[in-house]
């Protein structure tokens, strides 16, 4: 006979809203660990993080009004932490930044050309 078992933890949704009644943001709290979405009034996601202990935690993004992903990477502990990526210029310029231990080590950009 084989068992399978894993743990549950009570789960809790905060949100915070803008005067128009559309969610601003939205964590989902369990124990110290908290997922947060953020949204733009029109409700296009602005930015997904988490955060461990009151510090940001894990991998981080964030995108402009149109969608996209303008921003992203990963904290540990409240740190940057490896490669971060990062579009500029409406997009044309894409920037890889390095973090150990919070600090930058390595910057790369590329530029589109048409």
């Amino acid at each position: 006979m084989m068992l399978a078992g894993g743990l549950l933890f009570a789960q809790e949704v905060r949100t915070e809203t803008y005067e128009n009644g559309q969610t601003k943001t939205q964590y989902t709290v369990y124990g110290n660990y908290i997922e947060m979405i953020a949204f733009y009034q029109d409700g296009q996601v602005k930015e997904t993080g988490s955060y461990l202990a009151n510090k940001p935690h894990g991998e981080y993004r964030q995108y402009n009004e149109a969608g996209d992903l303008i921003s992203a990477g990963e904290y540990v502990n409240g740190e940057k932490e490896g490669i971060w990526l990062y579009r500029a210029g409406g997009g044309d310029m894409l920037y890889q930044i390095e973090y150990v231990d919070n600090v930058r080590t390595t910057v790369n950009r590329w530029v589109a050309v048409e």
